[in-house]
């Protein structure tokens, strides 16, 4: 057997305003024959944590990984101290697949991974209702 391509897709995040790329999102892990791939998000200005940025970047890169990419599902972790992020994904569709008990060492303790997911059918309602107030 031959080893399988890795694809992935990176898009910078960048403010309207000035033009300032403030982080990125990237789509990994591109399986076209299962229809499926691993989404992230980094955005480096803790200023602008909480302020819908990342919801915005993640709705726009899911759109292009379901209708561009025609994936089915795309998924995601998450540690589960981190509320916020567990949040924000959950209002772009992602529900909670699965725990990973005592994953990974933070700071001096192991906490749990969280794994998320989201379908491409359970996207789209949310995608019309996201996609009515995007400026033009």
């Amino acid at each position: 057997m031959g080893k399988k391509k890795d694809t992935s897709l990176s898009f910078a995040i960048v403010l309207r305003e000035g033009d300032e790329m403030i982080g990125v999102t990237s789509t990994r892990n591109i399986d076209h024959r299962q229809g499926t791939a691993v989404g992230g998000i980094l955005i480096g200005r803790k200023d602008l944590w909480g302020t819908g940025v990342g919801t915005e970047a993640t709705m726009l890169s899911l759109y292009y990984a379901f209708t561009t990419l025609n994936l089915r599902k795309v998924c995601s972790s998450v540690y589960a101290f981190n509320e916020r992020s567990i949040a924000y994904q959950k209002k772009c569709g992602f529900r909670e697949e699965g725990r990973l008990i005592r994953q990974h060492r933070h700071e001096f303790d192991w906490v749990d991974e969280i794994l998320l997911a989201v379908f491409a059918e359970d996207f789209q309602p949310l995608w019309e209702k996201f996609a009515k107030d995007l400026p033009e």
